[in-house]
């Protein structure tokens, strides 16, 4: 699979930035109606304890065909660290890495701390042992997902240039902040990302954030500390509403038309 993906114009709810939070995703998922196919924007593990089910489950969807994702930068730190454990590891535990090993070897029942009792090399080699196939679909995930006159990513694009693709260096896709989301959009498409947590973009008084012009919209609730999983319906090529899903069979509908 390549980085871009093109998908016919349909019915979609987005996500992103789950991170771990398995609790939140399967209630959002019992919302999602038949004929709807949920759009990823990555971050799926770290800060939250049940990365290994959020992975699992997301694996299962898109082979299953009721979801399309796309990788975060917190799903690339996981592949980092498992191709080089010995070069950061307490940077990236110190991310939400330490919750997503534990996940790995069985959460918190297992009794001990992963992360202080086995040396970084060994935790490393033990999920690459262990779950290969689920480690080759994260690699495996393209950058951005473009449907009709919107573009789905997990951190942005340099959104300032119509031809974004040429002049977007692939860790932008996962990275950007600022130089996307307080620069103008030219790409002539509506962008949905994640990454920056919305209580952190320019004020707003949405569900989600929408810059001035209308064509970015920041979705990202902050489900990987004390916020909540957003998920965005779009219908007919128009966005309709967004969840928002608080704790475990805790959730809102907010009609949003734009």
């Amino acid at each position: 699979m390549g980085h871009h993906l093109e998908i016919k114009k349909q019915d979609v709810i987005v996500l992103s930035d789950i991170h771990g939070r398995f609790d939140l995703l399967e209630t959002l998922i019992k919302q999602v109606e038949e004929n709807e196919v949920m759009l990823l924007l990555g971050d799926y593990c770290d800060r939250g304890k049940d990365s290994l089910q959020v992975i699992k489950l997301v694996k299962e969807f898109v082979e299953s065909g009721r979801a399309i994702a796309v990788k975060g930068n917190h799903d690339q730190m996981f592949l980092d660290f498992l191709d080089d454990p010995s070069a950061e590891p307490d940077w990236y535990f110190g991310q939400g890495g330490r919750e997503t090993v534990q996940s790995f070897y069985g959460g918190n029942d297992i009794g001990f701390n992963v992360s202080l009792r086995y040396t970084p090399e060994k935790i490393a080699q033990d999920i690459l042992m262990m779950y290969p196939e689920l480690i080759d679909f994260l690699r495996a995930l393209p950058l951005t997902i473009e449907m009709d006159g919107y573009l789905f990513v997990h951190a942005g694009v340099k959104s300032h240039s119509k031809d974004w693709k040429s002049s977007t260096l692939p860790q932008e896709y996962l990275w950007i902040r600022q130089d996307f989301y307080l620069r103008p959009n030219d790409t002539g498409k509506r962008i949905l990302f994640g990454h920056t947590s919305a209580y952190h973009l320019p004020l707003h008084d949405t569900p989600i954030w929408v810059n001035k012009e209308g064509n970015l919209f920041g979705i990202d609730g902050g489900a990987g500390g004390s916020g909540c999983l957003n998920g965005v319906r779009i219908q007919n090529g128009k966005i309709i509403g967004v969840y928002k899903v608080y704790k475990y069979d805790e959730w809102d509908y907010v009609p949003f038309e734009r």
